[in-house]
């Protein structure tokens, strides 16, 4: 299981060390920090280059985000049932 976490500001809830911390409790679980300002934005299309089209997706972000990664992933053929969103706008 992978989780990627995107934070536009180098100063997040979510630090190395927490990486650190929830990649020596659980080694199943892939954790990358993608700090917008220094990594650039998240790229929809590596991610799912990476996973596949039967993997579940959960995307949370600004409505557009979500709208336009959902609309990705679907063209790509990721069943509808396999998108899960967050819409918390």
């Amino acid at each position: 299981m992978e989780l990627i976490f995107i934070n536009k500001a180098t100063i997040c809830l979510v630090t190395n060390s927490l990486k650190e911390t929830i990649d020596s409790c659980n080694s199943s679980l892939f954790v990358k920090l993608n700090i917008e300002d220094k990594d650039g934005v998240i790229d929809i299309e590596e991610i799912f280059l990476y996973n596949g089209s039967q993997s579940n997706y959960f995307i949370s972000g600004p409505p557009l985000m979500i709208k336009l990664f959902k609309k990705a992933l679907i063209e790509q053929g990721v069943p509808t049932g396999n998108i899960l969103t967050d819409d918390w706008e």
